[in-house]
């Protein structure tokens, strides 16, 4: 229905766009001025890695022991260790 509603609105061809002419704006608008209830937009970042907060520190996962710290290993293999914390 978003893309249909700003289909409707044509770009100004040739113009400078400012604000007062951008098709954002437009369709905003009449999003507002519609008797619809509000309509929240969300946009997920996928591209940013762990971000989970492992602060608690690293355990080994056969173990429950934590981590050699200088090497985040667990009897010399790193694939056992992991980070735990609220996340």
């Amino acid at each position: 229905e978003l893309m249909k509603l700003a289909s409707v609105f044509q770009s100004p061809g040739g113009m400078t766009s400012d604000s007062s002419l951008s098709v954002t704006k437009r369709v905003r608008s009449s999003f507002k001025s519609s008797n619809r209830p509000s309509f929240v937009a969300a946009f997920c970042q996928s591209n940013c890695g762990d971000v989970s907060p492992n602060v608690l520190g690293t355990f080994c996962i056969d173990t429950g022991l934590p981590c050699d710290f200088n090497h985040s290993t667990c009897n010399g293999k790193n694939e056992l260790c992991y980070g735990r914390g609220p996340g």
